[in-house]
Formats: C-alpha cells, structure tokens, sequence
C-alpha cells in the first residue's frame, strides 16, 4: 500500500523495484548509501539514475523526496504510466 493512503503502490502491483547495491562482473560491489556522496562510485551511481530515466515512468533517487532521506539506501525505479518520465 503507499505510505499516506489507502492506494496500492507500483510496489504492491508488482512494478517497481528498489535497488540497494551493485555487484560487477569482477566482484566489486557498492551500495548506494555509501556510494550516493562518495568520491569513487558518487558519479557513477549518478549516470545509472540519469540513465534510467528514460527507460522508466519513475527514477527516484536518494535525495528525491521525504521516502528517499535518511537513510538514502536505494534507487527507485518503477513502470508507472506517465506522459513524460518523473525523474527526482
């Protein structure tokens, strides 16, 4: 269900996903609460969110809205039908 009402999210329909880490080919994994400020993966979790904006209805990243902070742990990404993609 959404947080302030009594209608189901994109979660509770099946599609949305919320991201919490990476891991890459070579082994190396980062999170997105470490990585979000972080001067080694902080651009690169940034292109992934900009990046994804254009294959989804909704990318919310850490900073998006009061869900998203603290604790910044996540990347929201969801199939929600809009006219133009929602990108925060």
């Amino acid at each position: 269900m959404g947080t302030n009402s009594n209608r189901l999210s994109e979660h509770g329909r099946g599609k949305a996903v919320d991201v919490v880490a990476f891991r890459l080919r070579d082994g190396t994994t980062f999170n997105v609460l470490n990585g979000w400020r972080s001067a080694a993966w902080g651009n690169v979790l940034r292109q992934m969110h900009r990046a994804a904006c254009g294959m989804f209805g909704t990318v919310l990243g850490p900073e998006a809205n009061a869900a998203h902070r603290p604790p910044r742990d996540h990347l929201h990404f969801d199939t929600a039908s809009r006219r133009s993609a929602y990108c925060r």
